[in-house]
Formats: C-alpha cells, structure tokens, sequence
C-alpha cells in the first residue's frame, strides 16, 4: 500500500526549522553547546530538501506539484541564505563551525542550483499548460445542448 506524503507539512516544518536556526542564530549561544546541535540540524534540513525534491522531481503527475515545488524552492533558498550567513560570518557561532566551510558552502550552492531547477521545471509546465487550456468558445459549444437548435455565438 503506497504511503501518503504530505509535502506541504513537511516543507513547512523545515521552514520553520530553518527561521528558529536563523532566530537562534542572532543570539550570543556558546558555541561548546550549539555548534554540534547547529550542524546536525543543517545537515538534517539539507537531507530533508533533497529527499523531497527528488520525489516532486520523479512524480510529475502529483497534485498540487507546483505549489509544492514553489514551497521547497522558498526553503530551498531561506536555507542557502541562512548558510551565506554563517559564510559570511554574520552570527556569533560562524566562527567556530569555519573548518566546515568547505561543507556549508557545498550545501548553500546545492540549494541554489535547486532554486533555479525548480524554477526551470514551473516555467516548463507553465508553457506546456497553455496550450492544454480550452477557449470559451469551446466550452460554449462543449456544455451546448445537443437537442437545441442554437447556434454557439461567434
């Protein structure tokens, strides 16, 4: 029996996973006691991000998939600036988490390259729902009574 996900929830506690990292972030923590607890949770979120995109990604027929994908895209770019933070050495614990620059660095550009994926993938379906969309001349004629003898209007 196949699981249902709901990606909206998901994405939205991750969301606000990244906003308390951020909060959190802005306040003077000792680094011996949040440095780890900090990096567990990036990785953590960074996981996350990239087991659901990867199933948004395979499953094109998903309802709601835009809205979905719009969704993983906002925290897909809430956790890359929250990564050129610590970067960029804008919070207090940055300091101390410098030998994994390499790492972080590595993550931010990683959900930067999904934003803009992302953002190819919705201009792509974009395009191709256009030329799905039926005119209202042809729902006119379409919901016309077969019986009657009107002709739809020009």
């Amino acid at each position: 029996m196949a699981k249902m996900i709901s990606y909206g929830d998901n994405l939205f506690f991750v969301g606000e996973l990244v906003r308390v990292l951020k909060d959190g972030l802005q306040l003077d923590l000792d680094p011996s006691i949040f440095a780890e607890k900090l990096v567990e949770q990036i990785l953590f979120v960074d996981h996350t991000l990239t087991k659901i995109y990867a199933a948004l990604k395979g499953n094109p027929l998903l309802i709601d998939r835009p809205e979905h994908l719009k969704s993983l895209m906002r925290t897909s770019k809430l956790t890359a600036d929250l990564l050129d933070g610590l970067l960029r050495e804008r919070f207090a614990l940055s300091e101390e988490l410098r030998p994994l620059y390499p790492k972080l660095a590595d993550i931010r550009d990683e959900k930067r390259n999904t934003v803009q994926e992302i953002q190819t993938i919705l201009a792509q379906s974009d395009s191709s729902e256009s030329g799905d969309m039926i005119s209202p001349a042809e729902y006119e004629f379409l919901l016309m009574d077969p019986t009657s003898d009107q002709q739809p209007s020009p």
